[in-house]
């Protein structure tokens, strides 16, 4: 006899699926509505890879992991992993819809270094102590008042430090949200809406995809950022500079991944909500684009970074039998 999950889903009233966890004896090897929840393909293909009313097949073990996951910390999963040089990908769950929150600013940072000159890039830039406090959090930009910073330096304190009224100055240089928005229609991204700067960008709304996306989209524009035509390596050098070794990501990704990875990442959090985007380069030097968005059942719940990184540790580990960054 054999044990295996059955989910049950529903809308909650804040639009978002959710699912909880029998586990129940049945004399079969597994369960299945014709769908799959995960499974490892090209990018093209992850749309059919991801649904969340499907029942795990009880022989993916890296499903019923995930599935172990989402019962261990009530919470919902949502993961998808690109190798960078081949395209192929895991999908689980990939095309549900997420706040991305903080993570954004990965991509608002690598849309202003492929599009800013030279001299615009060290132009000092300033603010008031109004925009410091509308931005809700801003640690780098609310000890400079004084004296301002260079753009540059804005956009290392959005990635290293999550500021959140440097993410606005930045936006600012292009374009604001709609600016923001049609950069990343320029990767390929037709997922995410990019509505709201900070930190109403952090800010559900029911029934709406603003400030949205997916994990397989996130995961896409990661790849395409080792494009040249979208960063020269020298910006991708300096991108993925800013995303290393940071305090506030050290218990996402980087606690999770198995040994010999090494990871630059940038993460994002609202409520419930905990997400990490990352780099993950292989022991043998090639590089998987990682998105890792999670969202508790109780909205009223605290993110929990634990749960980051035991998907990250499992899906790593799936990537790495599987020859991703090869």
């Amino acid at each position: 006899m054999i044990s295996v999950f059955v989910i049950i889903g529903w809308l909650n009233n804040d639009g978002n699926m959710h699912r909880k966890f029998l586990i129940t004896p049945l004399l079969v090897l597994s369960l299945s509505l014709g769908l799959s929840a995960c499974g490892v393909g090209d990018p093209a293909s992850s749309a059919a890879n991801s649904n969340p009313l499907s029942v795990a097949p009880i022989n993916s073990q890296l499903e019923y992991q995930l599935l172990s996951l989402e019962k261990k910390y009530d919470a919902d999963i949502s993961v998808s992993a690109v190798d960078v040089a081949t395209g192929k990908s895991i999908n689980y769950r990939s095309t549900d819809r997420y706040l991305y929150a903080s993570t954004a600013k990965v991509f608002a940072v690598a849309a202003f270094l492929e599009q800013s000159t030279d001299s615009e890039k060290q132009q000092r830039l300033s603010w008031t102590k109004d925009d410091v406090d509308q931005a809700g959090y801003a640690p780098v930009t609310g000890q400079h008042l004084e004296h301002g910073l260079t753009a540059m330096e804005v956009a290392e304190a959005a990635i290293r430090d999550s500021d959140n009224a440097a993410m606005n100055l930045i936006l600012e240089k292009i374009g604001g949200p709609s600016g923001f928005d049609d950069w990343l229609r320029s990767l390929g991204d037709e997922t995410s809406e990019v509505v709201n700067q900070e930190p109403k960008l952090n800010i559900a709304t029911p029934g709406s995809d603003a400030d949205t996306t997916t994990t397989a989209a996130f995961s896409s524009n990661l790849a395409e950022l080792f494009q040249d035509d979208h960063l020269s390596p020298h910006h991708r050098e300096t991108l993925l500079e800013w995303m290393t070794g940071n305090e506030i990501t050290r218990t996402l990704s980087p606690a999770g991944a198995p040994d010999g990875w090494n990871i630059a990442d940038k993460s994002g959090g609202s409520g419930a909500l905990r997400n990490d985007i990352a780099i993950a380069t292989a022991p043998t030097g090639g590089n998987v684009a990682l998105s890792v968005f999670t969202r508790k059942v109780d909205q009223n719940a605290d993110y929990e970074d634990e749960l980051v990184a035991d998907a990250t540790r499992v899906v790593l580990h799936e990537a790495e039998k599987l020859g991703f960054g090869s």
